[in-house]
C-alpha cells in the first residue's frame, strides 16, 4: 500500500511540472476623446496582461488526481496529496527558466508557452493545458495514461 501511494506521489510531481497560459477578457475605459479611450484601453489590456502573467512564485492550494480512489485507502491517499499540495511550489522566470520544489525534492529547467499550452523541461519534457490563469489563480490539467489530474495554485 505504502509503495502504491509513494508511485502514486512520484507520478503526480511529475505531472505537476506546468504552468502558464493566456488570458481573454474585456476591457473597457472612459475618456473625452476617441484617442484617450484608445490609449486608456491599449494601457488596461497591457495591465491585464502583466497581471495575468505566469512569471513568478505559484504555491499549489489544491490537487485532484481525478480518479477513483480504492476502497479503503481514502486516508493514505488524503495524506500523500497533502503532502504534495503542501510542498509543492513552482518559480517561472522571464527567462523561459523555472523550478520546482515538491515533496520529492527540486528540479529546474525551463519552460514555454503556447497558447494555452504549457510546456516544461526537467529531467523530461511534460505538456499541460492552462485551464485558467489570472493575476492570482493558476490552474492545470494534465490528462495523460487515463488520468485526469486538476492542479490549482495561487500566487505567492
Amino acid at each position: 500500500m505504502k509503495k502504491s501511494m509513494y508511485i502514486l506521489t512520484i507520478a503526480a510531481s511529475f505531472f505537476m511540472v506546468a504552468c502558464g497560459g493566456n488570458s481573454e477578457g474585456e476591457v473597457t475605459a472612459e475618456g473625452n476623446t476617441e484617442a484617450t479611450e484608445d490609449a486608456a484601453t491599449e494601457e488596461a489590456v497591457e495591465e491585464v496582461a502583466e497581471e495575468a502573467s505566469i512569471v513568478g512564485e505559484w504555491k499549489m492550494t489544491d490537487m485532484d488526481m481525478g480518479m477513483e480512489i480504492p476502497a479503503g485507502s481514502e486516508e493514505a491517499f488524503a495524506a500523500s496529496i497533502k503532502e504534495a499540495v503542501d510542498a509543492t511550489v513552482y518559480t517561472f522566470n522571464e527567462d523561459g527558466t523555472m523550478s520546482l520544489v515538491s515533496n520529492l525534492g527540486e528540479e529546474s529547467g525551463t519552460y514555454s508557452i503556447d497558447g494555452s499550452t504549457l510546456t516544461v523541461t526537467t529531467k523530461k519534457t511534460e505538456t499541460t493545458d492552462v485551464k485558467e490563469l489570472t493575476a492570482s489563480t493558476l490552474v492545470l490539467k494534465v490528462s495523460e495514461e487515463g488520468m485526469n489530474m486538476t492542479m490549482s495554485f495561487e500566487r505567492k
